[in-house]
């Protein structure tokens, strides 16, 4: 099947994500780790590209850039090519690391971009590590401190201040969506999530929901990423339905945002 076309953004603002092939590790110790960054540094300043958010974690990196008028598939496989050749050196190994090809999701919204940096942010919080303010690999330290890589004034100017877009709270619906994360449980504990979530009671067959009380099961459990498929399976449903519900749900979210002027 061949590949959709990316979604350019017309901010040039991206969510960028970079995973281990098979999920596997990517930085084995702290010196890979600077080594990434010192590439990232490098093409940024060689290719055009503005760093402005990103977090390492064992077996992905998240990067937020402003890659307005760069080529962002042959940029970012330069600094993935560099890195494997570096680290299959270091590991004497040999063949992929990254799975390919890497995601981007566009940020066209002033919301979207703050709370796309908080995201990232969260990330080691998110995976049970440590606060985002303790976790070393993050370019929280950054803000919080000195800028080395990233550029610290697009999403602090929305902000308002350094403090509020550390410390202020994550608005999930504004983060651009990422559908390669899918939580995996049971029927069972689903059902537990989504009536718990929504005050519901969909045990036996015959539960019966209003649209209304259908419509918020289906939107809650699409943020907790349960799938699609899992979800029209407790409620009852078409899997058509749940997507259309989700689709309707975000294109109104996106409507009352504020797209981000270049």
């Amino acid at each position: 099947m061949p590949r959709m076309p990316r979604q350019p953004a017309a901010s040039g603002f991206y969510h960028i994500t970079m995973r281990g092939n098979a999920k596997v590790t990517i930085f084995e110790c702290d010196a890979h780790r600077w080594h990434f960054l010192k590439l990232l540094k490098r093409y940024a300043a060689e290719c055009g590209f503005v760093v402005i958010a990103w977090c390492l974690m064992s077996n992905h990196v998240h990067l937020v850039l402003d890659a307005n008028d760069v080529d962002l598939s042959a940029t970012l496989q330069r600094l993935a090519t560099a890195y494997v050749v570096y680290f299959n050196g270091m590991e004497d190994r040999v063949g992929h690391l990254f799975q390919s090809p890497f995601r981007s999701k566009p940020i066209d919204y002033e919301e979207q971009l703050v709370n796309t940096v908080r995201y990232v942010h969260n990330n080691p919080e998110r995976a049970s590590i440590c606060a985002a303010s303790e976790y070393p690999w993050s370019s929280y330290q950054e803000y919080a401190n000195s800028p080395h890589i990233i550029d610290p004034n697009p999403a602090v100017g929305l902000a308002g201040s350094v403090q509020e877009l550390l410390c202020g709270n994550i608005d999930y619906d504004c983060v651009v969506k990422d559908r390669s994360r899918t939580m995996y449980v049971s029927d069972d504990q689903a059902r537990k999530i989504i009536e718990r979530g929504c005050g519901l009671d969909l045990r036996g067959a015959s539960f019966k929901l209003s649209k209304a009380q259908r419509n918020r099961a289906i939107c809650f459990a699409a943020r907790r990423d349960l799938s699609p498929k899992q979800i029209a399976r407790i409620l009852g449903i078409g899997q058509s339905t749940v997507y259309r519900v989700v689709a309707q749900t975000e294109r109104a979210q996106l409507s009352q945002l504020t797209p981000l002027a270049k």
